[in-house]
């Protein structure tokens, strides 16, 4: 049985060491959330997640959540007093740049109980690139050792692009786990950085068939071909914002949907329309698009940028079209290897799913020409 989760991310910090290149933080300065506000709403998430969850995920995020590092710890110690029943973690996301050795010594002290998770965007110049010059501050065996299952989060930049494959590859090499997807709210990408995205991706479909024992990046896996060619279940995929499942609390205490309808990232905060009148509804743009079933989307992000929590940007669209072509690929080149006498259940199904999209003709010619 699926375990029901729920997130609450708690918006500890204004304040970043860094100045990332693609960062959606407006109101960066030297703020933080007081204890008891923090305690009061982890305190409140546990009454409401023992209703009907099975587990509660507090995040810590930011800004940089290690620039108070002395007040995690001391929330990290009042929860462990506690003792609250419903199964827990901590988690925070950080660039990793302040880990020095009193931070090391704590959560590796306290790694069953507080996960950090790292934003790291690679080696060849993309991590310098992207962000602030910050890959010599960056101590990634550390990560790698501490928490070994949990997912490095990468950011894919356009001037980034060029070295997606092999900082993939070499990652994956050195053991890691990645999660990574194209960085949202900047400027539209020229043709030849989408032509490129492509090439990038087929590269990396290749390594994998040669490397079988690496699992592939989710930019290639994360779609269900049979559920998007079925016409049974057309359920649209859609972020948590704005369900009991995820809520974020601002560092003065106000909730919001999720930590992208705050005064981080939006000036004075936004507000979600309902969460059911979304789900009945597409923008004008996405009516008729085959994916939509299965594009993610990011309704902060949306708002921030349009002011329309429905209309996806560009960069996502053209990503999420360019990663399905990918994964129709990585399928058919996986199956070409195999006889069908081979095929497990999936495989014959997948297959089915691969003549169907065929058939439909569903990447107009301008996009075979960058796909193929």
């Amino acid at each position: 049985m699926k375990q029901r989760r729920k997130i609450l991310s708690l918006v500890i910090t204004r304040n970043c060491n860094l100045k990332c290149r693609y960062c959606y933080v407006i109101d960066r300065r030297a703020a933080s959330m007081p204890f008891d506000t923090a305690c009061r709403a982890i305190r409140d998430a546990f009454s409401e997640a023992a209703k009907k969850f099975d587990f509660l995920e507090i995040s810590f995020i930011g800004g940089e959540p290690l620039c108070e590092f002395s007040l995690l710890k001391r929330l990290a110690g009042w929860v462990r007093r506690q003792k609250f029943t419903l199964p827990h973690i901590l988690y925070a996301t950080t660039n990793g740049t302040l880990m020095d050795d009193e931070k090391k010594a704590w959560f590796t002290a306290h790694r069953k109980e507080f996960v950090l998770g790292l934003s790291y965007d690679g080696q060849f110049f993309a991590q310098d690139e992207n962000r602030s010059s910050s890959s010599g501050f960056v101590d990634l065996d550390f990560f790698l050792r501490t928490w070994p299952s949990q997912s490095l989060k990468m950011t894919i930049d356009e001037k980034s692009v060029p070295y997606l494959a092999r900082n993939i590859m070499a990652l994956q090499e050195r053991g890691a786990h990645i999660s990574a997807n194209c960085a949202c709210g900047m400027p539209d990408w020229k043709e030849a950085s989408w032509k490129e995205y492509a090439r990038q991706l087929r590269e990396l479909i290749d390594f994998y068939l040669t490397h079988p024992q690496y699992n592939p990046i989710n930019l290639i896996d994360d779609f269900d071909l049979i559920k998007l060619t079925s016409t049974v279940s057309k359920r649209r995929r859609h972020c948590e914002a704005g369900t009991s499942a995820y809520g974020a609390v601002d560092i003065d205490g106000r909730s919001y949907a999720c930590h992208m309808f705050s005064p981080l990232a939006i000036p004075g905060g936004g507000r979600m329309p309902m969460l059911s009148a979304l789900l009945r509804s597409s923008h004008r743009d996405c009516r008729d698009c085959f994916i939509e079933t299965q594009c993610m989307t990011c309704y902060g992000m949306n708002y921030k940028l349009s002011g329309d929590v429905l209309r996806r940007e560009n960069n996502i669209c053209m990503a999420t079209k360019i990663q399905l072509a990918a994964c129709c690929k990585w399928h058919a080149k996986r199956l070409q290897m195999k006889s069908q006498k081979e095929y497990s259940t999936d495989d014959a199904a997948i297959a089915k799913a691969l003549l169907k999209i065929d058939e439909l003709d569903i990447f107009h010619e301008k996009r075979k020409e960058n796909c193929s």
